[in-house]
């Protein structure tokens, strides 16, 4: 993904999502590994159903290896169906076996073994799945949100992350836990998704101005899950899944002491991913000025933001006011991000 709608992974570390200090994490997650089912099911099919993480590389810049992969269902035929894939488009489905899935640039192939591989029309990527687990989980590729879960009387559907490092994420069924919306929550052992937040709540920091500080904030798919004046977060893609989290305005001063407005990808109003586009949120500021080095958005102070080298081949990697059509840029032209549909323009300021 380019622009703005950066991989998971690093809108998960922008709300905080990765450990910022493990050591304050108190606890260990003592759950048992989910091994996932058994290999071969009563049929003699391979059991591919579940969720599958792959390794990989690309020839080319222009194309990416899948990170995740959600196998829904098996069919008569020893086949499968996926469900989500952790890149566009973010939700597909179809046969894969005896015949070949196309998936944007890729193809998934399976046969009987509960290993999968990827390769690229053309051979330009290629990469190997192997089941994900989590400590405590009961499946995988759970619905977050207000809707039905999918996950046992007990459990909660949450974000959870296919390594302790959190590399990629995907939702599963893990045990709920007793901290209501807005409660103070800590990850055991920085895990994302290890924590004590009850059914339908992540444990995030939108909205904090210290990113050790986390709360837990209501799961989402599309908007109409949050509360009225809410977007909701896209945080990643299997299944797609949010958090909500208050709009702002840019420039403006409804963000909490430490934060500022910035823009990032949301899902739609009412469709998970169709109607994905740009909108506002609450975003730790850090202190770089105008012009100075960074990495990340919170690197850079007050009304500025971090693009990309993907977003500006000059500015890239220094913090730049931001803008939106509401409001214009004070010297210079309000470059919007591209990506996504962005109704309100926003974007940073340009030179």
């Amino acid at each position: 993904m380019r622009a703005r709608l950066v991989p998971s992974v690093l809108l998960l570390s922008a709300l905080g999502c990765t450990p910022s200090s493990p050591a304050t994490d108190a606890g260990a997650d003592t759950g048992a590994p989910d091994t996932g089912p058994s290999d071969v099911d009563a049929g003699g099919c391979a059991t591919l159903t579940g969720a599958y993480t792959f390794t990989g590389s690309c020839s080319t810049a222009a194309e990416e290896p899948i990170a995740v992969v959600c196998i829904d269902a098996q069919t008569a035929s020893c086949g499968a169906t996926v469900e989500y894939a952790s890149f566009p488009p973010a939700m597909a489905s179809g046969d894969i076996a005896g015949t070949v899935l196309t998936f944007g640039n890729c193809t998934l192939h399976a046969g009987l073994s509960s290993t999968l591989h990827c390769t690229a029309t053309g051979g330009s990527c290629n990469g190997t799945g192997n089941r994900v687990t989590y400590p405590g989980a009961t499946s995988y590729c759970c619905q977050p949100g207000a809707a039905a879960s999918g996950c046992a009387s007990g459990e909660r559907c949450t974000i959870v992350t296919d390594d302790p490092a959190n590399t990629n994420s995907l939702t599963a069924c893990v045990p709920v836990g007793s901290l209501a919306e807005g409660a103070t929550c800590t990850r055991n052992g920085g895990r994302v998704g290890s924590d004590d937040c009850g059914a339908g709540l992540f444990c995030a920091n939108t909205r904090q101005a210290n990113l050790a500080t986390r709360v837990c904030q209501r799961l989402c798919q599309h908007e109409a899950d949050c509360h009225t004046g809410e977007n909701c977060v896209w945080l990643g893609s299997t299944p797609p899944a949010g958090v909500c989290t208050g709009a702002c305005t840019i420039g403006g001063t409804d963000c909490p002491t430490g934060t500022t407005c910035r823009t990032a990808g949301m899902l739609g109003p009412t469709s998970p991913a169709a109607a994905m586009a740009y909108g506002t949120y609450c975003h730790q500021t850090g202190t770089a000025a105008v012009g100075g080095a960074c990495t990340d958005n919170t690197d850079c102070g007050p009304n500025l933001t971090c693009p990309g080298t993907g977003d500006s081949a000059t500015l890239g990697g220094t913090c730049r006011p931001t803008c939106d059509t509401a409001h214009p840029c004070a010297t210079g032209t309000c470059v919007p991000y591209g990506g996504l549909p962005n109704p309100g323009g926003g974007g940073f300021c340009g030179t």
